[in-house]
């Protein structure tokens, strides 16, 4: 995914919002930050994430101390508390 590659050397951190593919096979190596979402408005509970998606990215950023944050928005998908870490919060 040459999207991935250019938000490495650009800022430093992904926004995958709204998800619509697993990312997780990605090597997340360098990034300061993950934040992951889903689609809103019109349409959107047709196009939503898959949980396993998001949980992989999770796992990756955590192998790799990166933090994680996951939108609002994915509240029902998930099924429980939100993961949001702050910048800095992973060590």
């Amino acid at each position: 995914m040459w999207r991935l590659q250019y938000a490495k050397d650009l800022n430093g951190f992904i926004s995958a919002e709204p998800l619509f593919e697993d990312i997780s096979m990605y090597d997340f190596k360098g990034l300061s930050r993950v934040i992951v979402g889903a689609l809103t408005g019109p349409g959107a509970k047709l196009r939503q994430p898959k949980r396993a998606w998001i949980e992989r990215i999770r796992e990756q950023c955590g192998d790799l101390h990166i933090p994680f944050f996951e939108k609002n928005n994915l509240r029902e998908i998930m099924g429980r508390k939100l993961i949001q870490e702050k910048v800095g919060s992973r060590q």
